[in-house]
């Protein structure tokens, strides 16, 4: 048999070791989208908004994710232990939630490749 333990980072031990089911993930979305969790529509943006870095250039992250601000099919996700994943492309009205046990890179090109499978100029970006 073999046992793999992970030591999460101080600055990840509030999230890590959570546990959830894709359909929980998916519902949590969705009623995102839908404007159930925030009172207003500008929170959601803003917590899809990448925030500046301290020296004023654009950042990576969002509020709990990290930001592509891409022309076409924008996205925010976030990765966890780098075996679970979701996806937003919020102009094409799409999530995506992706739970493993396998240890694999489950960053942007991999979400991206499962998007492309329903926005096939995807991978032309």
């Amino acid at each position: 048999m073999y046992k793999v333990h992970t030591e999460f980072p101080p600055m990840l031990r509030t999230c890590g070791g959570m546990n959830s089911t894709a359909e929980d993930i998916a519902r949590w979305l969705i009623a995102l989208q839908r404007g159930e969790l925030l009172r207003r529509r500008s929170n959601l943006v803003g917590l899809r908004t990448a925030l500046p870095l301290n020296d004023g250039s654009p950042g990576p992250w969002g509020i709990g994710g990290r930001v592509i601000a891409r022309r076409s099919h924008p996205v925010f996700y976030g990765v966890g232990a780098a075996k679970a994943a979701f996806g937003v492309y919020p102009q094409d009205d799409l999530a995506l939630v992706v739970l493993t046990n396998l240890s694999a890179d489950m960053g942007l090109p991999f979400l991206d490749g499962i998007a492309a499978q329903f926005l096939p100029d995807l991978q032309a970006n």
